[in-house]
């Protein structure tokens, strides 16, 4: 039973801390101030502005598409880094309260 109460333990800190990572780390952009491919999103969004024809407007939708699927892998894999990197810190945090627990009960 203890460990189980230990192991949903650890579930629910790994669950909220991966709510707040993504909280912080996954934020709102905007698409058309992206330098990603931005001389070209903007010559799609001028030949819009003057000529409105589905060539146009599938142009500028492909070009919001590829900046949104840029934007969207390099915050992916921000969230990834800091998210493993707040598991690694907390397996050596583990670690070394385990081997300092032994420790403990050595001396006593």
């Amino acid at each position: 039973m203890n460990r189980l109460r230990s192991i949903s333990v650890i579930a629910l800190i790994i669950v909220v801390q991966l709510f707040f990572v993504m909280q912080f780390t996954l934020r709102p952009v905007n698409l058309a101030k992206i330098p990603y491919r931005q001389a070209r999103r903007a010559a799609a969004m001028t030949a819009l502005s003057h000529d409105q024809t589905p060539e146009n407007k599938a142009a500028v939708l492909q070009e919001l598409q590829l900046a949104s699927h840029h934007t969207a892998v390099r915050q992916y894999t921000f969230t990834g880094v800091v998210f493993a990197a707040l598991l690694s810190f907390e397996g050596v945090i583990v670690y070394l309260g385990k081997k300092h627990e032994g420790k403990i009960k050595e001396v006593a």
